[in-house]
């Protein structure tokens, strides 16, 4: 594969953007070395750490200048526009703009598909920082190459957000490709080289470190101001390119009589700096907004604690050992580093620390982008998105992904069972920790439907021959077909319209039970596919209101949307000896490929445990990527952050459309009721952009439509096409 590189600053930046540039073409080389790497750029510097990596690569890696006198005397326009020929005449099969833009009209070139990195978008979520010429430029750029890019490589998981955001850009166009940083810094320098760089800086003996341009984005003044809180022996080192904004340091220094604790260093070369970094004591990144962060990789590979500013992507830099702070909280600040200094602290801050910066290898961003490569020139172009299934349409957790890559092989050697502890599996154990429930009731199964199917086949056959079971009346046609296989009798009980939602009617629920006597009752909550659920106090509330004798299965298979509150199940269970509840992995953790389910019930009905628990039913891998995934909580939080937002946006736009209304719900999906004679005409509509909702068929809801809440660029999508119709 012969692939091509906006090679400007790769040439001309010894810093930033300069050094992403070097290190994608040069772990490619050697990791992917099959492959012929050009680097165009519009004229010659020399670089000698460019001239190092092209010799290294044994012919890999070349660097290219425009060859015509006409391009050589206008640079500029070659760059933006010329180099598409020079592509074509190459024969470059891909090309990547390793720094927020593409050539102009490159997607015309049918031969050359386009990869673009987009590094961050701070000229729109900083405007203030940029004047209106840089502002307008920087966008119209890195707008057109997200545009017409093949597929876009972000930096963070924070700048996918901000593209999707801004440009409204799908999810699915984006890759998070990390960067690592330089290996210098895993090296240890022994302590004779420490002092001599200290000594010829003028180092002092204690101090806390920044590394970046001083700029009012990167917010060293909160730095300084933090040394007021801070003993004074105690100084600060600032390395960076000077900006106007010294001068609001340095004035804040004089007034407050800093100047003697702060340093300021700049143009050091680049084998002095990991001593500095692994001379000081904490390294502090209080940026108001990055793109990544790459600093703090180096920080951590030096073996110093960390302490950034929460806001952006500094977190996914950092690591959950890393200390985060506002970036406007100076005392907050000066109180992070001050907890660096505690030894039981710092010595897991630096070696968990390590642990992290691990993860950033050459060798892993070369393979992503490898991959990221072969996708594009190997895409269909046919997609069709499914939003009538209630799965989530965003990517895993980072700690999934990792958990899946990281399988240790040898546990395929072994069964499930922990058979000297009597206990299930480590999924079991790891549940029962969690939720604070005995391991005993904690129950697994193949997705939650498995539980479920297990619960109502065992209880519907028992001696007593009662096989009756109340269901709700509008709720997944999957809780009647699985009383039909035992032949058992399903009754539904109402549930009401109350507004924009629906509500479980509790008197005659009651009524119900009392006059039918039924075996199980299940109890959806959220039900599918109202989006009603029951609060923990209505739930307790009804079971001190039922017979013992009646199961109360209750479906949480959307619970977690609701809240992060599972007090309650331990309460309830161990209250009532009638009760199971039902979770799943599918739902709100986005693995229903996985098919694990959970649950809980009361220790009454352990003989239920015995019949329904499979001790070698599923499988170490599954188990391993399960319990990363219930680590992953604030990951998935986020997402279900994201489908708020949305959720708000379906009820304030179609909400108030004529003869539409969009039913309050607590899961990942919404219900809308729409004028019946525009069916034909919104199925067309959403066939026409690929997309598939739910057109409810079932008597009384007949006239709604169920929707699962997808990434905002598609809800975006749907609002428009529902809207399009409807105003017609």
């Amino acid at each position: 594969m012969r692939i091509g590189y906006d090679g400007k600053r790769a040439v001309q930046n010894f810093t930033g953007l300069g050094n992403y540039s070097r290190y994608v073409v040069q772990s490619l080389s050697a990791f992917a070395p099959e492959n012929e790497y050009w680097l165009y750029a519009p004229v010659h510097r020399e670089n000698q750490q460019l001239s190092s990596m092209v010799a290294e690569s044994r012919g890999t890696v070349s660097v290219h200048y425009p060859s015509h006198w006409l391009w050589r005397g206008m640079t500029s326009l070659w760059r933006v526009g010329g180099i598409r020929r020079t592509l074509k005449r190459d024969n470059i099969q891909l090309f990547h703009g390793l720094s927020n833009e593409l050539p102009l009209t490159i997607h015309r070139v049918r031969e050359v598909k386009s990869v673009v990195t987009v590094h961050d978008l701070i000229f729109l979520r900083l405007s203030h920082c940029f004047s209106l010429v840089d502002r307008l430029i920087y966008n119209y750029k890195c707008r057109y190459a997200c545009k017409h890019a093949d597929h876009i490589i972000a930096v963070s998981e924070c700048t996918k957000r901000d593209i999707i955001h801004y440009y409204g850009i799908p999810a699915d166009k984006i890759s998070v490709i990390y960067q690592g940083c330089s290996s210098l810094y895993a090296c240890r320098i022994g302590k004779d080289k420490r002092k001599e760089v200290m000594r010829s800086y003028r180092l002092p003996e204690r101090y806390i470190l920044s590394v970046g341009t001083i700029e009012e984005r990167k917010n060293a003044l909160a730095i300084v101001k933090a040394l007021e809180y801070l003993p004074d022996e105690l100084h600060f080192v600032l390395v960076g390119r000077p900006t106007a904004y010294i001068h609001q340091l340095k004035e804040f220094m004089t007034k407050a009589g800093l100047q003697d604790r702060v340093h300021f260093l700049h143009g050091i070369p680049s084998d002095d700096l990991p001593a500095i970094y692994q001379s000081a004591e904490t390294f502090v990144y209080p940026s108001v907004y990055e793109g990544f962060g790459i600093p703090i990789l180096e920080a951590l590979h030096s073996g110093i604690p960390v302490v950034a500013a929460t806001g952006s992507c500094l977190e996914e830099a950092g690591g959950e050992h890393s200390l985060y702070v506002s970036p406007h909280d100076v005392e907050g600040l000066a109180a992070a580093i001050a907890r660096t200094q505690e030894p039981s602290l710092r010595a897991t801050m630096i070696e968990e620390g390590l642990k992290w910066a691990q993860r950033f290898t050459e060798e892993q961003m070369a393979r992503e982008t490898m991959e990221c490569y072969r996708k594009v020139l190997t895409k269909e172009t046919l997609v069709i998105y499914f939003l009538d299934r209630n799965e989530i349409n965003f990517d895993p957790a980072h700690v999934v992904v990792e958990a899946l890559k990281n399988i240790d092989i040898n546990k395929l050697c072994f069964y499930t069972r922990i058979y000297d502890e009597g206990k299930k599996s480590i999924l079991s154990v790891y549940l029962s920790e969690t939720y604070g429930i005995d391991e005993p009731q904690v129950l697994l199964g193949y997705g939650g439907e498995d539980i479920l199917k297990q619960a109502v086949h065992y209880f519907l056959t028992q001696e007593d021959g009662n096989k009756t079971m109340l269901i709700p009346k509008f709720s997944w046609w999957y809780y009647k077909s699985i009383a039909d296989e035992v032949d058992g009798h399903t009754l539904q009980y109402p549930l009401y319209e109350d507004g924009n939602t629906f509500k479980y009617d509790f008197a005659a629920m009651k009524e119900m039970v009392q006059r039918e006597n039924p075996k199980v009752l299940l109890i959806a909550s959220p039900n599918n596919p109202t989006g009603n659920g029951l609060t923990p106090a209505e739930l307790d509330a009804l079971l001190a209101e039922l017979p013992v004798t009646t199961i109360v299965l209750v479906d949480e298979a959307y619970a977690s949307f609701v809240s992060t509150d599972t007090d309650y199940i331990k309460m309830l269970v161990d209250k009532y000896p009638n009760l199971i509840i039902s979770r799943t992995l599918s739902k709100f953790y986005g693995l229903p490929g996985l098919r694990m389910g959970f649950g809980f019930m009361s220790k009454e009905l352990a003989n239920f445990g015995k019949y329904s628990n499979k001790y070698l039913g599923y499988n170490r891998i599954s188990e391993d990527i399960a319990i990363a995934a219930l680590k992953s909580d604030a990951h998935y939080r986020n997402i279900a952050r994201l489908m708020n937002e949305s959720r708000a946006c379906f009820e304030a736009e179609i909400g108030t459309l004529p003869g539409f209304k969009v039913y309050e719900s607590v899961a990942n999906f919404v219900l809308i009721k729409y004028p019946i004679v525009l069916k034909e005409r919104l199925q067309k509509a959403f066939a026409d952009e690929d997309y598939k909702v739910k057109f409810m068929n079932e008597p009384d809801i007949n006239t709604h439509l169920r929707i699962t809440l997808g990434r905002p660029e598609q809800n975006r999508i749907v609002i428009d096409t529902i809207k399009k119709i409807a105003l017609q």
